[in-house]
This record gives C-alpha cells, sequence and structure tokens, in this order.
C-alpha cells in the first residue's frame, strides 16, 4: 500500500478525530493531527490524564522554551527548540483527547486559545531579552513587541470574523482548497512554531522576531483586506 493510501485510510478511520479546517489545511498541520492521534489514543486507553492537564503541561513546556531562548547558548537554544516541538504536538493532543473521551468543553477551548497567546509571549519574549543581554541591542525588544502584537491581531481578527458571520468558516474553508499553494503562506500554528524551531536549531532567533515582526504584519493586513472584501460581499 502506498504512502498515499495509507494515508487516505488513516484520515477514514480515525473522520471523527480530525477537525473540519484540517481537511484542507497545509501538510505541515495534518501531519502533526495524525501524530497527535497517534499519541492520544494509547494516553486515553492507558492513562487518566485530562485534555486540560495536557494543555497546561503545554504551557509549561513554552515557558520553560522561552527560558532557554533567555539563556541563549547553543546547548540551550537546541533544547528550546525540541521542547517548542514537543509543545506544539501537545497542542493537537489535548483537543483529540477531549473528542476520544468526550470530554470537550468550552473551558478547555478558553484554555486553548488563550494559553496560544501566552506561548508565543514566552518565546519572543525570552529570545529578545536574552539577545538584549547579551548584546545590548535593543531592537531586539521593538521586534518582539512587533512580532507579539502581530500575533494577537491576527488571532483577533481571525476570531471576530468567526464569530460574527455564520458564513465564515464555509468561506475559509473554499478559500483554502482553492489556494492551495498561497494557503502554505498562513503563519498559523504549525507553520509559525516551526520557524522558530528552525531559528533555535540554527541560532538565528534574532532573524525570527525580525520575521515575525515584519511579515506577521504584513500578513495581518493582507488578512484584515481580504476578509473585509468577502464580509462586504456576502453581506450584500
Amino acid at each position: 500500500m502506498s504512502i498515499k493510501a495509507k494515508s487516505k485510510e488513516f484520515r477514514r478511520n480515525n473522520k471523527h478525530l480530525f477537525k473540519r479546517q484540517d481537511l484542507n489545511s497545509t501538510i505541515f498541520k495534518r501531519i502533526f493531527r495524525w501524530t497527535g492521534i497517534l499519541i492520544a489514543r494509547p494516553l486515553a486507553k492507558y492513562t487518566k490524564i485530562t485534555p486540560n492537564q495536557i494543555t497546561y503541561i503545554g504551557l509549561l513546556l513554552f515557558a520553560i522554551a522561552g527560558y532557554f531562548l533567555y539563556l541563549g547558548t547553543y546547548y540551550y537554544l537546541i533544547w528550546a527548540g525540541i521542547i517548542i516541538l514537543v509543545a506544539t504536538l501537545l497542542d493537537y493532543v489535548d483537543g483529540t483527547l477531549a473528542r476520544i473521551k468526550s470530554m470537550s468543553s468550552d473551558f478547555g477551548t478558553w484554555l486553548d486559545h488563550t494559553f496560544g497567546a501566552f506561548s508565543y509571549i514566552f518565546v519572543f519574549f525570552g529570545a529578545a531579552f536574552g539577545i538584549y543581554n547579551r548584546t545590548g541591542n535593543f531592537l531586539a525588544l521593538v521586534f518582539a513587541f512587533l512580532s507579539i502584537s502581530s500575533v494577537l491581531m491576527r488571532s483577533l481578527i481571525h476570531e471576530t470574523y468567526i464569530g460574527l458571520f455564520p458564513f465564515a468558516k464555509d468561506i475559509i474553508e473554499k478559500e483554502k482548497i482553492r489556494k492551495k499553494f498561497l494557503k502554505n503562506f498562513a503563519l498559523q500554528t504549525p507553520i509559525a512554531q516551526l520557524i522558530i524551531v528552525l531559528g533555535a536549531f540554527f541560532n538565528q532567533m534574532y532573524l525570527v522576531l525580525v520575521f515575525f515582526a515584519i511579515y506577521g504584519w504584513i500578513y495581518c493586513i493582507g488578512l484584515y483586506l481580504f476578509l473585509s472584501i468577502k464580509v462586504k460581499k456576502y453581506k450584500q
């Protein structure tokens, strides 16, 4: 059986564990979702751990990664990258575990969304203060602020769009299908975390801050204009 056939069979057998938005998402997101399912199944079967506990562990890991980025030696940068990778994976495990155990809740969704913002704060400010402490480069703090603000603005735009308009999710999924290539440039989980991981592995966290500060805001502005056009079109 080919890899593509195995992938289709796995998705078919675990269809109830996939989110709707995963089906037309990037290959990276699908890989993380598949891996999350493989981890969540034995956790549900052999442990009493809850989805919210997984979420708390993920946030703690991001905090540790932020501290390691602050320390800034190559040894700690490698560990920071590994920890961020694991924490990102846990972000897919908690929701899958909730669906397996029928423990989905509004509180769990609240934790997942708010902790996602805190994770960027830990990582970006950890890296920026570490760079500033070692080099005195104040621009690192400026880029960290711009990076975090772009992440929060992106989340605000997206969540407001989803919350206000009942047609929003359908539009987003249709655009993912139409723009198969462009969707890979969406600065969202897990692509954003993978960029940070690569920055840590190659000791280029300053460039990561610059990238998120500039491209993050370009993406926010583009997203706002694009969704504004869609809102105007579908409300007429």
